[in-house]
């Protein structure tokens, strides 16, 4: 399933103090009610609460459960290098006052070498502990981000059921978790980052009780000061980025404008039917649209950033004026000042805004939508039995839809109203109706990715909420409309239907040549091993027919690994009526014997099918062979003689090849 790609996070975030007519930016910073925890993970209260609410918080806890032993190296080195800054200041004091007292002939100049030795050892000792630090935050990092990237994945893998993706508040919630691996920045850098702003504010606090030691009101008054300077700067920072995050409906809308400027298959379109000036106005109007309420909470901070600069150099200077009128004084001496000097320059990293923080503040944004994705998803996840029966041999007999009604989330128009249908094991069905009569709803319903709002379906007389459903879904194979073209070898594309079977060359070679799929494979530049794919450069790209070849012989492939019930849905839609009724005929003969169910809005191509029902207004209308539906004279008939005359048009003038194929292989 392809996606739109989200905007780069470090675009969006650059995109709040630049002017506006340039960046861009994505997604809504959220609070979620708790962590997503692997399973067996131990979580306690205290690491609950911490994670609840914001992005760093969440942060620490992940990363304290990703990489335990790098997370305590980290703070051990981060402790240490907060601690070393501030015994220096003390040193360095004792250097100034050894060497004033040497120089008025008040003491010997050994004491000044030893405290000389003591500053060097120290600073030496705190230029190693920075590596030291990156060292084992990076370590920590890569385990994060590999953490949270499995998570994500996960919480998207792991339902019964494909409800979540269709629904409105998981997709905005995995719009922002998918920054984590689009963006620039990601938890990584913000971990590094969190840890390098531990380290100063640690050593602020380490210059604050150095002052309070001297006076305390002098360190209190000053950590009071820088602190509240720093609150009001992260506050307003914290007020853009989350209109930034705010903004993440109308950003999806404009990157999807920006990826039709950008795909090379909407390119042909756009350029044939002059849409040029459309998309990029279009672009422009969601883009700016959505950008107003950042710019304005960009405005509106501008003024208490100002004031808080303000405030930090009257600060600073009424310190340093306080200490310079006592030591003009004579109050205190060379050694004290030079200490508290440093201390004073010390404690104003309380209020420092700088990169660390933006990268902390950007990396981490994403991680509560992150580990808050599978309690979301859960909310929309089919219920799976504590004790599930056994699915293994089934269908032996039928299955059956009993009463079904069904809608899809957030929908106002049931798809089906009391729907009743029997599937009988071993015979092919054919399922027609007219574009929108629910017929590939019935095959997501059968493959329980979705449950029925009322009646059940039955296997064999078991209810299929009652099956282990991962069992069930390796029961039933499917081609569908969309079916994935993957970019991956052509041994993946067709083993990918029984991965257990991935090694098998020997059914591997029986799926694709029953599926006629050998001379496709045959013609690629390294047979199997070829990627199915032109972006690359040693890939091939296939026409519209080998790819359907490709499909089948994947359904096959699925077979051969014990799948009883086998699906078509409508994989040919695109091509004329001969061509797709040569394709159906094919299907049936390779799935002689076992459960197979063709669907298809042309009446005219599935009569060889064992028994041919018409869904209509959310129920089956008519339902026999092809031969008692004629003769009744009721709707299949109707619509058959219409699309068959049309048939009889495409043959006499002639149509596509039968197989929708054209035996090249693009490099």
């Amino acid at each position: 399933m392809r996606t739109v790609p989200g905007t780069d996070r470090s675009e969006l975030v650059v995109s709040m103090w630049i002017p506006r007519q340039f960046g861009a930016g994505r997604g809504r910073f959220r609070q979620t009610p708790s962590i997503a925890r692997k399973p067996g993970s131990k979580s306690t209260p205290l690491a609950a609460w911490w994670a609840r609410g914001t992005g760093p918080r969440a942060l620490v806890v992940l990363a304290a459960q990703s990489g335990p032993l790098s997370f305590i190296t980290a703070c051990l080195i981060t402790i240490a290098g907060a601690v070393v800054p501030t015994v220096f200041y003390v040193a360095t004091g004792h250097v100034v006052a050894a060497v004033f007292a040497t120089v008025a002939g008040e003491g010997e100049s050994s004491s000044a070498y030893r405290w000389l030795a003591v500053a060097g050892a120290l600073f030496i000792l705190q230029q190693a502990l920075g590596p030291l630090r990156q060292l084992a935050t990076v370590d920590l990092g890569y385990r994060l981000e590999q953490a949270v990237r499995n998570r994500i994945m996960a919480a998207s893998l792991g339902p019964v059921g494909i409800a979540h993706l269709e629904d409105p508040e998981v997709n905005d919630q995995m719009s922002q978790a998918r920054a984590i691996a689009t963006g620039q920045v990601g938890p990584a850098v913000a971990i590094i980052s969190f840890f390098t702003l531990a380290s100063r504010y640690l050593g602020a606090t380490g210059a604050a009780v150095l002052l309070a030691t001297w006076k305390w009101w002098v360190g209190l008054l000053l950590a009071v000061a820088y602190i509240g300077i720093g609150r009001v700067s992260r506050r307003v920072f914290r007020s853009v980025l989350d209109a930034v995050f705010g903004a993440v409906p109308a950003l999806r809308r404009s990157d999807y404008y920006r990826e039709l400027a950008l795909r090379a298959d909407a390119a042909k379109e756009v350029r044939v039917f002059g849409l040029d000036r459309w998309v990029l106005g279009r672009f422009t109007e969601a883009w700016t649209g959505a950008m107003a309420d950042i710019w304005r909470s960009r405005a509106g901070g501008r003024s208490q950033v100002i004031a808080a600069v303000g405030v930090q150099t009257v600060v600073k200077f009424s310190a340093f004026a306080y200490l310079a009128r006592l030591a003009a004084r004579g109050e205190i001496g060379p050694g004290l000042v030079a200490t508290l000097a440093q201390a004073m320059n010390g404690v104003p990293q309380f209020g420092a805004l700088g990169q660390e923080d933006l990268m902390l503040a950007q990396g981490s944004a994403a991680i509560p939508a992150a580990v808050g994705l599978p309690e979301t998803i859960a909310k929309t996840e089919l219920p799976v039995p504590a004790a599930p029966r056994d699915a293994d041999g089934l269908p032996r007999q039928c299955i059956r839809f009993e009463g079904v009604r069904f809608a899809y989330p957030r929908a106002d128009v049931d798809i089906y109203r009391d729907l009743d249908l029997e599937i009988r094991a071993g015979e092919s069905l054919a399922i027609v109706g007219v574009n929108g009569a629910g017929k590939t709803t019935l095959v997501k319903l059968l493959a329980r990715l979705y449950d029925p709002l009322e009646g059940r379906i039955t296997v064999d007389g078991i209810d299929l909420r009652d099956l282990e459903p991962a069992v069930w879904q390796r029961r039933v194979a499917a081609i569908f409309q969309d079916f994935v073209r993957y970019h991956l070898p052509a041994r993946e594309n067709i083993g990918l239907g029984a991965l257990h079977l991935l090694e098998d060359q020997e059914r591997l070679d029986r799926s694709a040549r029953r599926a006629g799929a050998t001379s496709v494979i045959e013609t690629l530049p390294a047979g199997w091993d070829t990627t199915l794919s032109r972006e690359l450069s040693d890939g091939a790209e296939l026409s519209g027919g080998q790819w359907q070849r490709i499909a089948l012989a994947r359904a096959l492939m699925a077979v051969e690994g014990g799948a009883r019930v086998l699906v078509l849905d409508e994989p040919t839609a695109n091509l004329d009526v001969r061509s797709e009724a040569a394709v159906y005929d094919r299907f049936l003969d390779l799935t002689a014997g076992l459960t197979s169910i063709i669907i298809s809005h042309r009446f005219s191509t599935v009569r060889r099918a064992d028994r041919i029902v018409v869904l209509e207004h959310g129920r089956v209308v008519e339902d026999g062979t092809h031969d008692r539906l004629v003769a009744a004279g009721g709707r299949y008939a109707t619509m058959f003689r219409l699309q068959a005359s049309r048939f009889s048009e495409d043959d006499t003038a002639g149509g596509e090849d039968p197989t929708g194929d054209d035996d090249t292989v693009a490099p």
